[in-house]
Formats: C-alpha cells, sequence, structure tokens
C-alpha cells in the first residue's frame, strides 16, 4: 500500500524536489522509517529530520499505519 510522505522547510530544499510530496510503497510488516527514507534520500544522511505520521512523531511504522500520511519535518524550537 502507498503511504504519501510530505517533505517541509529546508528538507524539501536540500532533496531540490519539484513536488513536497511523493507516494512511497511499504510493504506489510513493521518499518523503521528513518532508515527507509534515508535509503530513497541519501542526502538526508547528515541532517537532523524528525517523522511525523498523522501528526504524531514517529520513528517505526507499524502495519496498522500503513496508507497514512507522513512528514518529514526540518529541525525546529518551540515551548
Amino acid at each position: 500500500m502507498e503511504n504519501e510522505i510530505q517533505f517541509y522547510g529546508m528538507i524539501a530544499e536540500k532533496l531540490n524536489v519539484t513536488k513536497t510530496s511523493v507516494l512511497i510503497d511499504f510493504e506489510k510488516g513493521d518499518v523503521n522509517l528513518r532508515e527507509l527514507i534515508i535509503s530513497k534520500y541519501p542526502q538526508l544522511q547528515a541532517m537532523t529530520f524528525k517523522i511525523a505520521v498523522d501528526n504524531e512523531l514517529k520513528e517505526n511504522l507499524t502495519s496498522s499505519e500503513i496508507g497514512k500520511t507522513i512528514a518529514i519535518l526540518p529541525p525546529f524550537a518551540g515551548g
């Protein structure tokens, strides 16, 4: 099943993507999102970024979350 991956801020700029989102096909089962994203976009290896699945910060994607929206977020500050 496909998941929409959205790129924000300096992440989109670093990847030099023409679209701010892409579709990636995931197989069933748990997935380490960080490893998968870096394998598809190696230029992110040296960058700090957060991953959100349907607005919740995560590192892994479980089979129940396949099909949800994934956001790749640049570092941010807040309080």
